[in-house]
């Protein structure tokens, strides 16, 4: 009974993120780099989702990792459990990032680390 109750408490956040990951996996991936809010707003949403899911692996698994990354990676992953913290939410974090016209001359990584990294994380990457 727990197990059902637990499950059924996360089943959202299940369905969510499995069909994220069909779209993601389905979806044709972008050769450039976003570089501010003009390519931004011209995206979908599936296309924003996919982007921002690899600007957040480029985060979380770069090419080469030091053991002070290490500690980043591990500090960032529970920043993002403890908060629930998902993919579209980040979305909707760089979308509202732009909604200041003088941003819109960044990128959607400058974006997310302001806002997410430099914001809801902060507390636990200082």
């Amino acid at each position: 009974m727990f197990h059902v109750l637990s499950f059924q408490k996360y089943f959202n956040r299940v369905l969510l993120n499995s069909v994220f990951l069909f779209l993601s996996l389905s979806s044709f991936s972008y050769a450039t780099s976003v570089s501010n809010f003009g390519q931004w707003r011209s995206f979908n949403l599936l296309s924003k989702t996919a982007y921002t899911a690899g600007v957040i692996d480029t985060f979380m698994k770069p090419l080469e990792v030091s053991s002070v990354h290490g500690e980043f990676v591990r500090k960032f992953d529970l920043c993002l459990k403890d908060f629930n913290i998902t993919i579209v939410e980040v979305v909707r974090m760089v979308d509202n990032f732009y909604l200041n016209t003088e941003n819109w001359g960044l990128s959607p990584q400058e974006a997310i680390r302001f806002q997410l990294i430099n914001g809801h994380c902060f507390q636990y990457l200082k």
